[in-house]
């Protein structure tokens, strides 16, 4: 133990000091970095979501239900997310889904940036985006790949504030005549505590 202890406090002390102190900057406390900070404290929580995900041959909407449990870590600088789907219409097996993902505020960026995984992508997905005024909109760049080709393609995730228990997430891609396509919308209510 002894051992363990002295190996943390080295490579502590190694550390450049600016990247110990990072956390308590001046950065940290600026009305963007409160404004981000509280939205991502807001999404902590257990939250029941209806989800509806687009056809693969685009002819309407297949539903499910499912839980997101979303937790500040990192001593409440990031938030981390887990998705899975719980149900499928009666009668039909549950595919198995689960996503994971985490989300912070990045200073030198001004905006949010995270990272996000699940089985449905083969690839890290990156994310940045940016909330609105009144911190009741975020609107989250993620990267994507085509579908059919592979190519790359930006997803918007665009999560609404509805109220302090309502949350409504809704992913779209470009839909080749410059608009967006929605692919999947989810609604959110937050469980009680």
């Amino acid at each position: 133990m002894r051992f363990r202890h002295s190996i943390l406090i080295f490579v502590l002390a190694s550390l450049p000091a600016g990247i110990l102190l990072a956390g308590s900057s001046e950065e940290a406390t600026s009305p963007i970095a409160i404004l981000y900070n509280d939205f991502l404290g807001w999404e902590a929580g257990e939250w029941d979501a209806t989800i509806s995900v687009l056809k693969a041959d685009g002819s309407g909407m297949d539903h499910f239900v499912g839980q997101q449990i979303d937790r500040l870590g990192a001593c409440g600088s990031w938030l981390l997310t887990d998705l899975t789907l719980l149900a499928s219409k009666p009668g039909e097996e549950v595919p198995p889904y689960a996503g994971h993902g985490v989300l912070g505020f990045d200073p030198a960026k001004e905006k949010l940036v995270g990272l996000w995984v699940d089985p449905v992508t083969n690839w890290l997905a990156a994310a940045e985006g940016t909330l609105s005024a009144d911190g009741r909109t975020l609107m989250l760049y993620v990267d994507g790949r085509h579908p059919a080709t592979g190519e790359p393609m930006m997803r918007l995730f665009k999560t609404t504030k509805k109220s302090a228990r309502h949350k409504h997430l809704e992913i779209s891609i470009p839909d080749g005549s410059g608009g967006q396509l929605t692919i999947a919308e989810i609604d959110y209510e937050r469980r009680s505590k």
